[in-house]
């Protein structure tokens, strides 16, 4: 039996956690996670390919012409220890975003 496609609407902490949810079991795969903001979603759905929780984004967008590159994003991630938080920042930078802690 093939996985249940599952849509996840909303990227914020509850869309986090259940992205975070589905992707851990057999029987569910997480094909979209949808989102007003497109950075949002990206980084939810990346985070819960990871296993990473997200916890709180946010976001200030001072032009609708702005591009993801061109935006700063704060994300607070809860991990299992230091060894899962660098993988998690790995796993950020490997899909090109820049990544500061502070």
């Amino acid at each position: 039996m093939s996985a249940l496609r599952i849509a996840v609407l909303g990227a914020g902490i509850l869309g986090g956690r259940h992205a975070r949810v589905f992707s851990e079991q057999d029987v569910a795969k997480v094909v979209a996670i949808v989102d007003p903001n497109p950075s949002r979603a990206t980084v939810v759905a990346e985070r819960a390919g990871a296993d990473g929780n997200v916890l709180e984004i946010g976001h200030v967008r001072t032009a609708a012409t702005l591009q993801v590159h061109e935006v700063e994003i704060a994300v607070q991630l809860e991990a299992k220890g230091s060894a899962h938080c660098d993988e998690i920042l790995q796993t950020l930078r490997d899909k090109g975003y820049s990544v500061s802690l502070g």
